[in-house]
This record gives C-alpha cells, structure tokens and sequence, in this order.
C-alpha cells in the first residue's frame, strides 16, 4: 500500500511550532524523526501547501483547500515497507482519488514503467 500526505499525520510536536498563534501563516521545522517540512496555513489554521522529506529524503509537495487534506500531491512515492531502493514517483489528484500519473520501479525486473489511471466516476467532489 502507498502512503502520502493524505496519511501523513504530523505528529503532536509539530503542534509546538505551527498552530499557536492565529497571525501565523508559514512553518518551518523538523519534526522528531528528523523530517524537515516546511507548510503554509490558511486563515483557519490548516495547511494549504506542505514540502517535507520523507525519511529516504526525498521530497514531497501536498496541497489541500478548506475541505481535504490532500487536494495534489507530487512527489516521491513511499510503500507500507520502505526500502532504500525505491523509487516510485507520481502526481496525483486526491479527495477524491480522480486521476494520477507517474513512473514505478518493478520489483522483479527493476524496470521503470509509466502509469496514467482516471478515475471515470469520483465518488465525491
């Protein structure tokens, strides 16, 4: 399974950083597991745009609105069990899930193959 920002959950000590004050509108960090980030709220306090490393350090670009979480993401796409060889990368529109474009490394012959999915009827928009 592929995990990405809708999953990410930044943890409670990125709570000490962004949050607290409600003229704050831009927040940069490191997160306890070393993750540097970097996010832009809206005026109600929730993230619209967040650039962070995951932990292989490689860079993820989300953006949501006043309704999702995730809205766009780009970037590096990590599985359930990171491994240092992966290498999957994609732009994907979310929330709902309606379209997505990217590059896979097979596991068994290490190739690269291209994707393109389209979703024909989002569940929610």
């Amino acid at each position: 399974k592929e995990s990405g920002p809708e999953q990410l959950n930044l943890p409670a000590e990125q709570t000490r950083f962004t949050g607290q004050n409600p003229n704050e509108a831009f927040a940069v960090g490191i997160l306890s597991t070393q993750v540097p980030f970097m996010n832009i709220l809206g005026k109600d306090g929730n993230s619209r745009a967040l650039l962070y490393l995951t932990p292989q350090q490689k860079p993820i670009f989300n953006l949501a609105d006043e309704r999702h979480e995730s809205r766009l993401e780009l970037g590096f796409i990590s599985n359930d069990t990171p491994s240092p060889t992966d290498d999957d990368w994609a732009l994907r529109f979310r929330a709902p899930d309606v379209a997505g474009i990217g590059s896979m490394k097979d596991p068994v012959d290490h190739k690269f193959k291209g994707y393109l999915s389209v979703e024909r009827n989002p569940k929610e928009r």
